[in-house]
Protein backbone atom coordinates (compact mmCIF):
# COMPACT_ATOMS: atom_id res chain seq x y z
CA UNK A 1 0.00 0.00 0.00
CA UNK A 2 1.59 3.67 -0.76
CA UNK A 3 2.33 5.56 2.24
CA UNK A 4 2.55 9.50 2.46
CA UNK A 5 6.07 10.76 2.87
CA UNK A 6 6.53 10.13 6.65
CA UNK A 7 4.13 7.17 7.53
CA UNK A 8 4.90 3.92 8.89
CA UNK A 9 3.01 0.76 8.38
CA UNK A 10 4.02 -0.62 12.14
CA UNK A 11 3.16 0.92 15.03
CA UNK A 12 6.11 0.78 17.73
CA UNK A 13 5.65 -0.46 21.03
CA UNK A 14 5.00 1.92 23.55
CA UNK A 15 3.98 1.19 27.31
CA UNK A 16 1.64 4.36 27.21
CA UNK A 17 -0.73 2.68 24.61
CA UNK A 18 -2.08 0.86 27.39
CA UNK A 19 -3.98 3.44 28.67
CA UNK A 20 -6.59 4.60 26.58
CA UNK A 21 -6.77 8.24 25.68
CA UNK A 22 -9.74 10.71 24.74
CA UNK A 23 -7.73 12.28 21.98
CA UNK A 24 -4.94 10.37 19.01
CA UNK A 25 -2.99 10.66 16.11
CA UNK A 26 -3.59 7.07 14.45
CA UNK A 27 -1.79 6.72 11.16
CA UNK A 28 -2.04 3.19 10.47
CA UNK A 29 -2.60 -0.06 12.54
CA UNK A 30 -1.04 -3.34 12.75
CA UNK A 31 -3.64 -5.66 14.22
CA UNK A 32 -0.52 -7.85 15.26
CA UNK A 33 0.03 -4.96 17.82
CA UNK A 34 -3.14 -3.72 18.41
CA UNK A 35 -3.75 -5.39 21.94
CA UNK A 36 -1.71 -2.86 23.26
CA UNK A 37 -4.46 0.09 22.48
CA UNK A 38 -7.69 -2.17 23.22
CA UNK A 39 -7.96 -5.76 22.68
CA UNK A 40 -6.62 -6.41 25.78
CA UNK A 41 -3.78 -8.68 27.35
CA UNK A 42 -6.47 -12.09 27.75
CA UNK A 43 -6.73 -12.13 23.58
CA UNK A 44 -3.11 -12.17 23.45
CA UNK A 45 -1.79 -15.90 23.49
CA UNK A 46 0.03 -15.63 26.16
CA UNK A 47 -2.82 -14.17 28.02
CA UNK A 48 -5.23 -17.16 26.52
CA UNK A 49 -2.38 -19.57 27.93
CA UNK A 50 -2.51 -17.73 31.20
CA UNK A 51 -6.32 -17.32 31.94
CA UNK A 52 -6.66 -21.62 30.76
CA UNK A 53 -3.09 -23.02 33.09
CA UNK A 54 -4.87 -20.71 36.08
CA UNK A 55 -8.31 -22.47 35.67
CA UNK A 56 -6.22 -25.59 35.14
CA UNK A 57 -4.36 -25.34 38.50
CA UNK A 58 -7.36 -23.79 40.26
CA UNK A 59 -9.31 -27.47 38.98
CA UNK A 60 -5.84 -29.42 40.21
CA UNK A 61 -6.23 -27.82 43.76
CA UNK A 62 -10.21 -27.84 44.15
CA UNK A 63 -9.97 -31.52 42.70
CA UNK A 64 -7.58 -32.30 45.73
CA UNK A 65 -8.43 -30.62 48.66
CA UNK A 66 -12.17 -29.92 48.31
CA UNK A 67 -14.59 -31.47 45.68
CA UNK A 68 -14.17 -33.24 42.15
CA UNK A 69 -17.23 -32.08 40.76
CA UNK A 70 -16.90 -28.40 40.95
CA UNK A 71 -12.97 -29.52 40.19
CA UNK A 72 -14.28 -30.39 36.86
CA UNK A 73 -16.70 -28.32 36.28
CA UNK A 74 -13.72 -25.19 36.59
CA UNK A 75 -11.70 -27.35 34.31
CA UNK A 76 -14.48 -26.89 31.84
CA UNK A 77 -14.63 -23.15 32.81
CA UNK A 78 -11.13 -23.14 31.75
CA UNK A 79 -11.50 -24.73 28.60
CA UNK A 80 -14.71 -22.43 27.84
CA UNK A 81 -13.26 -19.51 28.48
CA UNK A 82 -10.09 -19.97 26.45
CA UNK A 83 -12.02 -21.08 23.29
CA UNK A 84 -13.78 -18.04 24.17
CA UNK A 85 -11.05 -15.53 23.92
CA UNK A 86 -9.26 -17.49 21.17
CA UNK A 87 -12.77 -17.25 18.75
CA UNK A 88 -12.87 -13.48 19.62
CA UNK A 89 -9.40 -12.81 19.43
CA UNK A 90 -9.33 -14.65 15.45
CA UNK A 91 -12.66 -12.95 14.49
CA UNK A 92 -11.65 -9.46 15.81
CA UNK A 93 -8.18 -9.72 13.95
CA UNK A 94 -9.28 -10.54 10.79
CA UNK A 95 -12.08 -7.84 10.97
CA UNK A 96 -9.45 -5.63 11.14
CA UNK A 97 -7.47 -7.41 8.53
CA UNK A 98 -10.33 -6.84 6.01
CA UNK A 99 -10.71 -3.69 6.96
CA UNK A 100 -7.10 -2.86 6.43
CA UNK A 101 -8.01 -4.47 2.70
CA UNK A 102 -10.87 -2.06 1.60
CA UNK A 103 -8.19 0.71 3.30
CA UNK A 104 -5.39 -0.33 0.89
CA UNK A 105 -8.42 -0.62 -1.83
CA UNK A 106 -9.33 3.02 -1.46
CA UNK A 107 -6.10 4.35 -0.90
CA UNK A 108 -4.23 2.83 -4.13
CA UNK A 109 -7.42 3.37 -6.07
CA UNK A 110 -6.71 7.32 -4.52
CA UNK A 111 -3.00 7.52 -5.52
CA UNK A 112 -3.60 5.61 -8.68
CA UNK A 113 -6.29 7.65 -10.44
CA UNK A 114 -4.27 10.84 -9.43
CA UNK A 115 -1.00 9.67 -10.83
CA UNK A 116 -2.91 9.14 -14.39
CA UNK A 117 -4.74 12.79 -14.08
CA UNK A 118 -1.33 14.17 -13.66
CA UNK A 119 -0.02 12.64 -16.84
CA UNK A 120 0.69 14.75 -20.32
CA UNK A 121 1.97 11.79 -22.05
CA UNK A 122 -0.37 9.44 -24.16
CA UNK A 123 2.15 6.73 -23.35
CA UNK A 124 2.53 7.38 -19.95
CA UNK A 125 -1.02 6.93 -18.60
CA UNK A 126 -1.77 4.14 -20.74
CA UNK A 127 0.94 1.61 -19.27
CA UNK A 128 -0.68 3.60 -16.16
CA UNK A 129 -4.40 2.36 -16.93
CA UNK A 130 -2.72 -0.86 -17.63
CA UNK A 131 -1.38 -1.00 -14.19
CA UNK A 132 -4.75 0.55 -12.10
CA UNK A 133 -6.86 -2.72 -13.93
CA UNK A 134 -4.12 -5.35 -12.32
CA UNK A 135 -3.72 -3.54 -8.95
CA UNK A 136 -7.25 -3.40 -8.48
CA UNK A 137 -8.07 -6.66 -9.25
CA UNK A 138 -5.10 -7.87 -6.84
CA UNK A 139 -6.70 -5.72 -3.73
CA UNK A 140 -10.07 -6.87 -4.64
CA UNK A 141 -9.12 -10.44 -4.42
CA UNK A 142 -7.22 -9.64 -1.16
CA UNK A 143 -10.26 -8.27 0.36
CA UNK A 144 -12.22 -11.22 -0.39
CA UNK A 145 -9.78 -13.64 0.70
CA UNK A 146 -9.50 -12.29 4.00
CA UNK A 147 -13.14 -11.89 4.53
CA UNK A 148 -14.30 -15.77 2.77
CA UNK A 149 -11.13 -16.95 4.50
CA UNK A 150 -10.35 -18.28 1.53
CA UNK A 151 -7.11 -18.32 -0.16
CA UNK A 152 -7.87 -19.19 -3.61
CA UNK A 153 -10.64 -16.29 -4.39
CA UNK A 154 -9.57 -14.44 -7.54
CA UNK A 155 -11.15 -11.43 -9.41
CA UNK A 156 -11.28 -10.74 -12.67
CA UNK A 157 -12.53 -7.26 -14.28
CA UNK A 158 -13.84 -7.43 -18.43
CA UNK A 159 -14.52 -3.98 -19.95
CA UNK A 160 -16.92 -2.91 -23.14
CA UNK A 161 -15.39 -2.70 -25.93
CA UNK A 162 -15.85 -3.33 -29.76
CA UNK A 163 -14.86 -6.50 -30.91
CA UNK A 164 -15.10 -6.81 -34.99
CA UNK A 165 -18.36 -4.50 -34.78
CA UNK A 166 -19.42 -6.39 -31.83
CA UNK A 167 -19.95 -5.36 -28.52
CA UNK A 168 -18.65 -6.85 -26.11
CA UNK A 169 -17.07 -8.02 -22.84
CA UNK A 170 -13.22 -7.99 -22.38
CA UNK A 171 -11.07 -9.40 -20.11
CA UNK A 172 -8.53 -6.56 -18.72
CA UNK A 173 -6.89 -7.90 -15.38
CA UNK A 174 -7.14 -10.87 -13.42
CA UNK A 175 -5.96 -11.62 -10.05
CA UNK A 176 -2.94 -13.50 -9.10
CA UNK A 177 -3.60 -17.12 -9.51
CA UNK A 178 -5.80 -16.53 -12.38
CA UNK A 179 -2.89 -15.86 -15.17
CA UNK A 180 -3.34 -19.70 -16.96
CA UNK A 181 -7.09 -18.60 -18.07
CA UNK A 182 -5.13 -15.33 -20.69
CA UNK A 183 -4.16 -17.70 -23.28
CA UNK A 184 -7.70 -19.12 -23.81
CA UNK A 185 -9.73 -15.54 -22.70
CA UNK A 186 -13.09 -14.56 -25.14
CA UNK A 187 -14.53 -11.49 -25.80
CA UNK A 188 -17.84 -12.18 -24.39
CA UNK A 189 -20.81 -11.11 -26.59
CA UNK A 190 -22.88 -8.52 -24.68
CA UNK A 191 -26.01 -10.18 -25.51
CA UNK A 192 -24.47 -13.53 -24.51
CA UNK A 193 -24.80 -15.10 -21.27
CA UNK A 194 -23.94 -13.47 -17.99
CA UNK A 195 -23.76 -9.92 -19.47
CA UNK A 196 -26.99 -10.41 -21.34
CA UNK A 197 -28.48 -11.90 -17.75
CA UNK A 198 -27.23 -7.85 -15.84
CA UNK A 199 -28.68 -6.60 -18.39
CA UNK A 200 -31.97 -8.37 -18.38
CA UNK A 201 -32.08 -7.31 -14.84
CA UNK A 202 -31.93 -4.01 -15.22
CA UNK A 203 -28.23 -3.02 -14.72
CA UNK A 204 -28.55 -4.36 -10.76
CA UNK A 205 -27.91 -6.68 -8.68
CA UNK A 206 -25.64 -9.67 -8.36
CA UNK A 207 -25.21 -12.94 -10.30
CA UNK A 208 -24.13 -16.24 -7.99
CA UNK A 209 -23.09 -18.74 -9.81
CA UNK A 210 -22.48 -21.97 -7.59
CA UNK A 211 -22.63 -24.32 -10.65
CA UNK A 212 -21.52 -23.04 -13.93
CA UNK A 213 -23.01 -25.77 -15.44
CA UNK A 214 -26.25 -25.65 -14.19
CA UNK A 215 -25.62 -21.79 -15.22
CA UNK A 216 -25.15 -22.84 -18.95
CA UNK A 217 -28.11 -25.12 -18.71
CA UNK A 218 -30.42 -21.63 -17.68
CA UNK A 219 -28.77 -19.68 -20.02
CA UNK A 220 -27.10 -16.90 -17.87
CA UNK A 221 -23.44 -18.44 -18.45
CA UNK A 222 -22.06 -18.66 -22.14
CA UNK A 223 -19.91 -21.29 -22.72
CA UNK A 224 -16.55 -20.76 -23.23
CA UNK A 225 -12.90 -22.54 -23.39
CA UNK A 226 -11.88 -21.48 -19.68
CA UNK A 227 -14.90 -23.00 -18.08
CA UNK A 228 -13.06 -26.51 -18.39
CA UNK A 229 -10.28 -24.47 -15.91
CA UNK A 230 -10.43 -26.46 -12.25
CA UNK A 231 -9.34 -22.76 -10.90
CA UNK A 232 -13.12 -21.25 -11.12
CA UNK A 233 -15.98 -22.90 -10.21
CA UNK A 234 -17.59 -20.93 -8.80
CA UNK A 235 -18.49 -16.84 -9.16
CA UNK A 236 -19.89 -13.80 -8.08
CA UNK A 237 -20.33 -10.98 -10.94
CA UNK A 238 -21.53 -7.40 -10.76
CA UNK A 239 -22.33 -4.98 -13.49
CA UNK A 240 -20.05 -1.64 -13.07
CA UNK A 241 -22.22 0.77 -14.26
CA UNK A 242 -21.84 4.66 -14.96
CA UNK A 243 -23.82 7.08 -16.88
CA UNK A 244 -22.68 8.47 -20.07
CA UNK A 245 -24.63 11.77 -21.45
CA UNK A 246 -26.88 11.01 -18.53
CA UNK A 247 -27.95 7.71 -19.81
CA UNK A 248 -26.89 4.65 -17.35
CA UNK A 249 -24.43 2.71 -19.28
CA UNK A 250 -22.80 -1.03 -18.15
CA UNK A 251 -19.43 0.01 -18.77
CA UNK A 252 -17.82 -3.59 -17.16
CA UNK A 253 -18.23 -6.67 -14.69
CA UNK A 254 -16.86 -7.37 -11.52
CA UNK A 255 -15.99 -10.96 -11.09
CA UNK A 256 -14.97 -12.78 -8.11
CA UNK A 257 -14.29 -16.10 -8.49
CA UNK A 258 -13.49 -19.27 -6.18
CA UNK A 259 -12.73 -22.80 -6.42
CA UNK A 260 -15.66 -23.87 -4.36
CA UNK A 261 -19.12 -22.68 -4.06
CA UNK A 262 -18.57 -20.48 -1.08
CA UNK A 263 -20.47 -17.32 -2.13
CA UNK A 264 -23.81 -16.13 -0.60
CA UNK A 265 -26.02 -13.41 -0.44
CA UNK A 266 -24.16 -11.58 2.07
CA UNK A 267 -20.99 -11.90 0.27
CA UNK A 268 -22.80 -9.60 -2.79
CA UNK A 269 -23.05 -6.03 -0.91
CA UNK A 270 -19.06 -5.75 -0.41
CA UNK A 271 -19.18 -6.60 -4.40
CA UNK A 272 -21.13 -3.80 -5.18
CA UNK A 273 -19.77 -1.92 -3.41
CA UNK A 274 -16.29 -2.04 -5.05
CA UNK A 275 -18.09 -2.39 -8.56
CA UNK A 276 -19.85 0.99 -7.82
CA UNK A 277 -16.19 2.42 -6.74
CA UNK A 278 -15.26 1.62 -10.64
CA UNK A 279 -17.91 2.87 -11.97
CA UNK A 280 -17.02 6.45 -10.34
CA UNK A 281 -13.61 6.36 -11.73
CA UNK A 282 -13.43 4.09 -14.66
CA UNK A 283 -14.72 7.52 -16.54
CA UNK A 284 -12.78 9.58 -15.62
CA UNK A 285 -9.59 7.76 -16.48
CA UNK A 286 -11.51 6.77 -19.80
CA UNK A 287 -11.92 11.14 -19.90
CA UNK A 288 -8.48 11.61 -19.44
CA UNK A 289 -7.21 9.09 -21.93
CA UNK A 290 -9.64 10.67 -24.70
CA UNK A 291 -8.15 13.88 -23.89
CA UNK A 292 -4.72 12.75 -24.71
CA UNK A 293 -6.16 11.39 -27.75
CA UNK A 294 -5.70 7.42 -26.83
CA UNK A 295 -6.98 4.34 -27.89
CA UNK A 296 -10.42 3.98 -25.90
CA UNK A 297 -13.96 5.85 -25.45
CA UNK A 298 -16.47 5.41 -23.12
CA UNK A 299 -17.85 1.98 -23.40
CA UNK A 300 -20.72 -0.14 -22.26
CA UNK A 301 -24.10 2.30 -23.33
CA UNK A 302 -26.13 -0.42 -25.50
Amino acid sequence: MTEFAGESSVIPFRADLMARKNVEHVITVDPRKEWVSGLGWFLRYRGIFTFFASKTVSSGLIWNYWNHSVGIAVLFCGIGGATCLWISRRFILRGMDVDDRLHNFIHGTRDNVAFILAQKKKSVADDAVDRFHQETANRIAAYFRIALKNDFVGCAIRLAESVKGVECYVTYARSTGLEARASHSQPLPADKGVAHALRDKEKRGVWIVNDIKAAIAEHVWCKQANDDSEDVQSVMVVPINSLENGVPAMLGMLYITAREPIFKHRNSSAAKAFADELGLVYPILFAKLDELSTRRKLPGNP
